[in-house]
């Protein structure tokens, strides 16, 4: 039973893959690499100068200048970080409009000669930012501005234009646009209101005599407080004053009892009228200590103050009238405490007194309520004006200073902005090389290389499917390889492959003509190898004890051109070789018309070579090897089939051949060898190095070996294109 073993499948790609795939294809990478080198040099040595002038630029803050913000106010740099700083003015060195300005106040021919006038000035500015570079320094807050062109004298000019540009831009940006006239509107219009304000406030307190809510209202409620204690003293004295009346009433009067003095009858003064008269000195006592009190706390003109007077000058008339009608009572009067009628008299005076002061105490209070509600009325909107007098006050004063800003400012010059200084002038213009050439150089440099390396790498390990070195036939596609004869060119072939003096074979594939002057010279380069590949068929027929005779060999290959004539005739002529054999070798892949069963130096047809094999004296027959071709087997017929063969098997294992080498046609998948080589006891398939496709190799392999044909492959003109150092390690 055929062995058919398998070897491990490996897709990895190694480093003699790389190496095989770049030494196929140098030529390739060698004429990209020249092309990358050629173009990088002409593009070295054809490029222009460029001419770089350096500037920088230091930013300390930012200045604000409004209508709001005061002039030396400064960001707080815990509310905008220092990189916001710097990115805004980079922004405004790389604008448009800036690159608008310098382009017009330099002049767009000498940015770009190309150019003429205002019509190109926006491609100028365009061009001139392309060649501005902005950055920020090692410090944080320090602005690198470089800019390159083709001619040193306009390098300079450019910058210094552009430095001058950017301050007054920086300028325009940072402060209000008309901010002198709107700040000065605005001043007026506050200063107006201001006024206003202050004489409505003035006619309030003049008018009022209140000068803050705090001061109208303190003042009544102390007032208030005093009333209201003055009228609870006052009642408990008309309450103790009620209870010592009813005490007199209840004691009784006797008949000696009378009153002299004022109330003398003769005097015509009744105790009532001396009652009212005390009960009018008592008010008048009263509300002239109350005055007293009264315009400590006020000032002439309080209500509560005439209100008092008021009261004063009814008591004092009441007073003078008592006495115009009773004169008497301006002498004085006498109190008669041992009458009781005279004391109950005088009580019921007291008692009218302290009525008449609680009275007074709750009109008095309510009189203060009043005010109290009128002067808070008052006192609140002092105070309303007065806050909105400190507040147009405060944006007065706030736009006064801004006014004085934007006087300041709008003849600030713009070099000398305190925020803003320049650290270094732009320098002399420095002759460089773009940075961009330079790498546009290096790349063509390495990208012929780089190109020339993936292109090869592409077409060997992916896009080109054929086998070209041994290793991947068992490394990759896991089938065995028997031998591995090398590519040698003509001239290394040399002569004839013979034997028995008849040429066999030439240079090639081709039957040599009887007669070459070169036949028979030295060994054929085929032999050295068709004997290691009979060796080793040999050894696999011992090895799955293989020992009937005749051995049936097939040789094979996947494509016309493969060596396949050369590898059967010389296998043959190594079998022929071995003492007492007699091998038959049969051409399937010809026709041969010309055969004769008579002639020994042409092929015959497989049939007759069988029948001369059954004559007596073919054992004692020099010859060893026998051609023969598989046509004419049958009247008319060209070629032999598989069912022919099928049928011709039993013939040809009765022969007494040792080996039959068979040199069948090329593999194809409609063609017979498929089914022949099933019959074989080994079939050796012959791969060319050239044009061995991998998946048709698969595909072939796989159905051999369905047919349990017992397959070797000989991988035929193969080329070394790893060095030999190489694949000794």
């Amino acid at each position: 039973m055929p062995n058919h073993y398998q070897t491990n499948h490996s897709s990895a790609v190694g480093l003699h893959d790389i190496l095989y795939a770049l030494r196929r294809r140098r030529v390739l990478i060698v004429s990209l690499a020249l092309c990358g080198l050629l173009l990088a040099a002409w593009m070295h040595f054809s490029r222009k100068p460029v001419y770089a002038s350096d500037a920088k630029l230091l930013v300390r803050y930012v200045l604000e200048r409004g209508a709001v913000d005061p002039y030396e106010a400064r960001q707080n740099p815990g509310a905008a970080k220092a990189d916001q700083v710097i990115q805004t003015e980079i922004e405004i060195l790389t604008s448009m409009d800036l690159a608008l300005d310098v382009a017009r106040d330099v002049g767009v021919e000498k940015i770009s000669p190309g150019l003429q006038g205002e019509r190109d000035l926006e491609k100028a500015a365009a061009e001139l930012l392309g060649q501005l570079n902005v950055a920020v320094g090692q410090s944080n807050n320090v602005l690198l501005v470089k800019y390159s062109h083709g001619d040193p004298s306009v390098t300079k000019e450019v910058l210094h234009n552009l430095m001058d540009a950017y301050f007054q831009k920086h300028l325009l940006i940072h402060r209000s646009a008309a901010a002198f006239d709107l700040i000065a509107n605005q001043t007026k219009e506050v200063k107006e209101k201001l006024g206003k304000t202050e004489e409505k406030l003035n006619k309030l307190r003049t008018e009022s005599g209140i000068t803050s809510l705090g001061e109208a209202t303190g003042t009544l409620a102390s007032q208030r407080a005093a009333t209201n204690e003055e009228l609870i003293k006052v009642r408990a004295e008309y309450a103790e004053q009620q209870a010592k009346i009813e005490s007199l009433r209840q004691k009784p009067t006797g008949a000696g009892d009378r009153v002299t003095g004022p109330s003398d009858p003769a005097s015509g003064i009744t105790p009532s009228v001396l009652a009212e008269y005390r009960v009018n000195l008592e008010m008048l006592d009263f509300l002239r200590k109350r005055d007293i009190e009264l315009r400590i706390k006020f000032k002439p003109g309080n209500r509560l103050l005439e209100l008092n007077r008021s009261q004063i000058g009814q008591c004092e008339s009441k007073r003078q009238a008592l006495v115009a009608a009773y004169p008497m009572l301006a002498a004085g009067t006498k109190d008669d405490s041992n009458n009781p009628l005279w004391s109950q008299s005088i009580e019921q005076a007291r008692l009218a007194a302290y009525a008449a002061k609680i009275k007074v105490f709750e009109n008095h209070l309510k009189e203060i309520s009043t005010q109290f509600s009128e002067q808070y009325a008052i006192g609140s909107r002092i105070e309303e004006l007065e806050r909105q007098r400190q507040m147009e006050d405060a944006e007065y004063r706030n736009l006064e200073a801004n006014l004085k800003n934007a006087r300041v400012d709008q003849t600030l010059d713009p070099s000398r902005m305190p925020n803003i200084t320049i650290v270094q002038q732009p320098t002399e213009p420095f002759r460089y090389y773009d940075e961009r050439e330079n790498k546009i150089i290096m790349g063509l440099a390495g990208g012929g290389i780089s190109l020339g390396l993936a292109l090869a790498l592409l077409m060997e390990l992916l896009l080109d499917k054929r086998v070209k070195r041994p290793d991947e036939i068992e490394r990759r596609l896991s089938i065995p390889l028997m031998s591995c004869i090398p590519y040698l060119r003509d001239a290394d072939r040399r002569n004839f492959l013979t034997f028995g003096g008849t040429p066999l074979l030439g240079n090639g594939d081709e039957v040599a003509p009887p007669g070459d002057p070169h036949a028979g010279d030295a060994r054929h380069f085929i032999l050295p190898y068709a004997e290691t590949i009979r060796d080793r068929v040999i050894f696999d027929f011992e090895a799955n004890r293989i020992t009937h005779k005749p051995k049936l060999i097939a040789v094979t290959s996947l494509c016309v051109g493969s060596g396949t004539t050369t590898i059967a005739a010389g296998l043959a002529k190594s079998f022929s070789e071995i003492p007492g054999a007699k091998v038959l070798w049969v051409d399937l892949s010809a026709f041969d018309p010309g055969g004769d069963e008579n002639a020994d130096d042409k092929k015959c047809p497989l049939n007759r070579a069988l029948r001369m094999a059954e004559s007596p004296n073919f054992a004692e027959n020099e010859r060893s090897l026998f051609h023969a071709s598989g046509d004419g087997i049958g009247p008319g017929t060209r070629g032999i089939n598989a069912v022919q063969f099928s049928r011709m098997l039993p013939e040809m294992q009765d022969s007494p051949y040792d080996y039959i080498i068979f040199e069948m046609p090329s593999i194809e998948k409609s063609g017979r060898t498929l089914t022949m080589a099933a019959l074989m006891d080994k079939v050796v398939l012959v791969l060319d190095a050239e044009n061995t496709i991998k998946d048709m190799l698969v595909w072939t392999y796989s159905e051999l070996t369905k047919g349990k044909a017992d397959v070797s492959c000989v991988f035929n003109k193969a080329r070394s294109d790893v060095p030999s150092w190489l694949c000794a390690n």
